[in-house]
């Protein structure tokens, strides 16, 4: 487990996509690859409301979860509201 820290770029909820998953875009904007996706799963996007409905983009939070990467970027999964906080 790692922590990252930066500002919050883009939010982006997907209901179009299979899982349904919120996006988390920390750093850099796509498509540049100075970024961390941070995932949220449908399933889990409930404990995660309180920091999603402040607005997070412009905003400075802390990750802390398992890094993997797709696609060549570095990608977290957050499963629960402890791993997401406000800087």
């Amino acid at each position: 487990m790692v922590a990252i820290a930066g500002p919050v770029v883009r939010v982006a909820v997907r209901d179009d996509v299979r899982g349904r998953p919120v996006f988390i875009t920390v750093g850099q904007a796509f498509p540049s690859r100075q970024r961390v996706d941070l995932v949220i799963w449908q399933g889990e996007r409930g404990e995660f409301l309180p920091l999603l409905d402040q607005g997070l983009e412009g905003r400075d939070v802390c990750a802390f979860a398992k890094v993997g990467q797709r696609e060549g970027v570095p990608q977290m999964v957050l499963k629960s509201a402890g791993e997401l906080r406000l800087r």
